[in-house]
């Protein structure tokens, strides 16, 4: 037995595995909803447009749906349902079928189908659900008559029935694919497919220049000056430095000032003494030596450069 909740619903895979099995499709009729007051239990709103029940098995098996007064009359069985002891009577509202490829099995006293059998397959399409749901199980008689239908259609010697509630969305795992579109994670899923398009888009098309990749040793003098300063550096032996600048910017005022190198030492400190009459050389070229630190080295390398500038500037 199946109970789809739409005509929308797919079947096709229940009937393929059914196979020559009979099978009862009761087709939808009410538009139900939540009953607030009784979790578990809903409460009818009203009748399902016709072009719903209409689609269960389209388009394969063309049906037509129409709806009548009943007036709890009894409902007859013809055809091969003709000697079943199955007595249904009519509910208030009658929703009955129509169609070429039907088998007339149960109908109204004014003939329209109820109950009918697909022509060349063991499929049954019963129209009225009233007549097995809560409702109908609500009156003895009629409770009575659906245990005779089941019991004729499972005339082949079958010892249970299957309940079939896939086709309501129970006893099935929803697929990850389909759960990717269906809120709230559509959200997520559009989001991450906008930021493929941008990887690839950006991989399709630069945005700008391409920009070359930096040597990891630069060429020139400068660059030997740097990772010279970065070696010391990293080697702490910037404080040791400061004796060898110092003789470095000796050297170069006996260079520039044409100084006699070969001259005594107290004599050659003389003449860089009066090179600058406002800075002492061996006062500044001291602080070189003794410092301690990188500041310290700085301050007295700053020094011993202004030095030399004065110098210069009092020769010319």
């Amino acid at each position: 037995m199946v109970t789809p909740d739409s005509g929308s619903t797919d079947l096709g895979k229940i009937l393929d595995a059914r196979g020559p099995r009979a099978t009862l499709i009761v087709l939808p009729k009410w538009m139900t909803q939540p009953d607030a007051a009784k979790p578990g239990w809903v409460r009818v709103q009203d009748l399902v447009y016709p072009a719903n029940p209409e689609a269960v098995l389209s388009p394969q098996v063309a049906i037509k749906v129409a709806r009548s007064k009943g007036h709890g009359e009894p409902l007859r069985n013809v055809g091969l349902a003709q000697g079943a002891s199955m007595k249904f009577l009519a509910p208030a509202i009658v929703q009955s079928i129509a169609g070429k490829d039907l088998e007339p099995l149960i109908v109204t006293a004014e003939g329209r189908i109820v109950l009918a059998q697909v022509r060349g397959h063991q499929v049954y399409l019963l129209s009225e659900p009233d007549l097995l749901n809560n409702h109908g199980m609500g009156d003895e008689r009629q409770a009575r008559a659906a245990l005779e239908l089941l019991d004729f259609l499972n005339s082949t010697g079958a010892t249970s029935i299957l309940f079939d509630v896939t086709a309501n969305g129970l006893g099935r795992s929803r697929s990850p694919l389909k759960l990717a579109f269906d809120p709230p994670f559509l959200a997520v899923t559009l989001t991450i497919f906008a930021a493929m398009l941008l990887a690839a888009w950006q991989a399709l098309a630069r945005f700008g220049p391409v920009r070359r990749r930096e040597r990891a040793i630069a060429f020139g003098k400068t660059a030997l000056v740097y990772n010279s300063a970065a070696l010391i550096r990293k080697a702490g032996r910037e404080a040791s430095l400061g004796t060898r600048y110092a003789d470095l910017v000796r050297d170069r005022a006996i260079s520039l000032f044409r100084l006699p190198a070969a001259a005594d030492p107290a004599t050659l400190n003389a003449r860089l003494e009066a090179l600058n009459p406002d800075r002492s050389f061996d006062a500044t070229s001291a602080r070189a030596r003794e410092a301690h630190n990188r500041g310290e080295l700085l301050g007295a390398a700053q020094s011993l450069n202004r030095w030399l500038e004065e110098a210069q500037g009092e020769s010319r």
